[in-house]
């Protein structure tokens, strides 16, 4: 008797899923039809409908007389909710706009800002955390988040940093030579082997020797341009991230 009854459950639920959420071969709603479509969601104002086209959105006062009694649609019910969207929406835009206006109190003047390096980019979320100068400010660097920078002053940013590196890299990394004698007890061998191990030694520290002055040319280089291809227009918007202020670029100069 228990397992009849719980079929008979199921069997309900499965009708109404089926009544709520049924195949129409055309729906026709005011102008618009609808092909093979289903009412998947509703409020007091609107129908959303999937149907072979895609998803749309309908007023409930379009829907036929039958669905809108299926429904529960009442005009009364749709002109509250839509009174309330819109007060709703009403004040969000205010808090918008109050934000905005306090936000731009805050905000100081647009400077140029020569940045020398991106410090983090997975910290503040997704702002760059930078180093940089900025102008009429001496020599100092000092740090700050800097939104909306532009491509092409990351990519030489990143490059920059990139060949510094590689030459602090070369500069400190030991070479290692190593060479072992062709037949084991043989002081001659040995020798020859020591002595082959020297020449590759001297061959090494010649080719990094050269590697580092091409290298520290083109950082030399860089560090020149680092004002004309790493500078920016920005202004403070007053706000901070730990306790590292928040930047919006505009633009270079």
């Amino acid at each position: 008797m228990k397992a009849i009854t719980t079929a008979l459950v199921l069997l309900a639920a499965l009708a109404v899923e089926a009544q709520t959420n049924e195949l129409i071969p055309v729906l026709v709603c005011g102008e618009q039809s609808y092909t093979n479509a289903r009412i998947t969601q509703t409020s007091p104002a609107y129908a959303v409908i999937s149907h072979e086209g895609g998803v749309a959105q309908v007023a409930m006062s379009n829907l036929p007389v039958a669905y809108q009694q299926q429904y529960g649609y009442s005009p009364a019910d749709a002109e509250k909710f839509l009174a309330e969207k819109k007060r709703k929406e009403e004040e969000a835009r205010r808090r918008q706009a109050a934000y905005e206006k306090a936000a731009a109190a805050m905000a100081g003047p647009e400077e140029t800002v020569e940045l020398t390096a991106i410090l983090d980019e997975t910290s503040y979320g997704g702002i760059p955390l930078c180093a940089g100068r900025r102008s009429g400010h001496g020599q100092g660097q000092g740090k700050m988040l800097v939104k909306n920078m532009p491509g092409p002053v990351s990519n030489y940013l990143h490059q920059y940093q990139k060949l510094k590196a590689d030459v602090e890299a070369e500069e400190t990394t030991p070479i290692t030579v190593t060479a072992q004698a062709t037949r084991n007890g043989s002081g001659h061998a040995q020798k020859a082997a020591d002595k082959a191990a020297n020449r590759a030694l001297k061959e090494a520290k010649a080719e990094r020797k050269v590697q580092l002055k091409h290298q520290n040319k083109q950082l030399s280089d860089m560090e020149k341009s680092l004002k004309e291809n790493a500078s920016i227009r920005a202004y403070p918007t007053g706000q901070s991230w730990s306790g590292y202020e928040i930047w919006v670029c505009t633009g270079t100069p």
